[in-house]
């Protein structure tokens, strides 16, 4: 699914970059929900890995499309940088306990 990217330095400066939802994705929700059908339909993983997450909505859908999968999940949602600035707001942190934690495994 589509995530943010980060950008970070070893002095500590962190920022989060979410990712850029055109014109043509705004008019069809549920495009980052199409894409990993479409990819899971061609391939046949094992255990499923959650990473950088970056705002509730895509959190949400990650949780969304973990439901459907009969997998083990091993969550990281990196809520902070290295540096230990924050990546994640209360609507994230939110989502992550509310939704995902419940369906992980590691």
């Amino acid at each position: 699914m589509i995530g943010p990217r980060s950008l970070q330095c070893p002095q500590g400066g962190a920022a989060l970059h979410p990712a850029q939802r055109d014109h043509e994705a705004a008019q069809h929700q549920g495009r980052e929900e199409q894409q990993a059908k479409v990819l899971l339909s061609d391939i046949q993983p094992s255990v499923v890995k959650v990473g950088l997450l970056g705002d509730a909505q895509i959190a949400s859908a990650t949780a969304a499309l973990l439901e459907t999968l009969q997998l083990p999940v091993v969550l990281d949602p990196v809520l902070a940088a290295g540096g230990g600035k924050s990546l994640a707001n209360e609507s994230l942190v939110q989502v992550v306990r509310e939704q995902l934690l419940p369906l992980t495994t590691l």
